[in-house]
């Protein structure tokens, strides 16, 4: 066959170092385009952005020349810097991620599923609330389990060691 063909569409979610709060209403927009142009530019089809102000979810294709590992390297250096020249100095992404496999036939569910990340986290579409109705963490065990990832509880989240000395007092 001189060609190879895929149809590899991934669910993909990460979080800003620590969970902190930082992806802010004013960079939303322009951090979801800055996403979909690099995964675009990556060779991914780009089916779904959403997230709230902590963590991204990304529905996407994968290109048969690139790792999603390469992928998402490239995607979350270049967003960090992106967000930094924004004027939030203090942005990074998470060293992990999570990708799952969805099959393309039922990806309708999973796209809304993205899309409507407020309305999941907040219980509103319309923007942040007071009260989080459903935090990342929370959201996280549920994919891990939804998709039969097993994992050790004690490697899910990194703690913040400022925070942590905190705690210590």
């Amino acid at each position: 066959m001189p060609q190879s063909y895929t149809r590899i569409i991934v669910h993909t979610t990460f979080s800003t170092k620590y969970r902190k709060p930082w992806i802010l209403p004013r960079w939303e927009q322009g951090l979801y385009q800055f996403l979909d142009a690099r995964l675009r530019a990556a060779g991914c089809r780009v089916y779904g952005i959403g997230g709230v102000l902590d963590h991204v979810h990304l529905l996407h294709s994968l290109p048969t020349t690139r790792s999603i590992a390469k992928v998402l390297e490239a995607i979350k250096t270049e967003s960090s810097h992106w967000m930094k020249k924004q004027g939030c100095s203090v942005f990074y992404w998470q060293n992990g991620y999570a990708s799952f496999s969805v099959d393309y036939r039922n990806m309708e569910g999973i796209q809304r599923y993205v899309e409507r990340q407020k309305l999941h986290h907040y219980g509103s579409m319309e923007g942040y609330a007071e009260v989080v109705k459903l935090s990342f963490e929370q959201e996280f065990r549920r994919l891990l389990d939804a998709y039969g990832v097993e994992y050790e509880e004690r490697w899910l989240f990194e703690t913040d060691p400022a925070e942590a000395a905190g705690n210590l007092e």
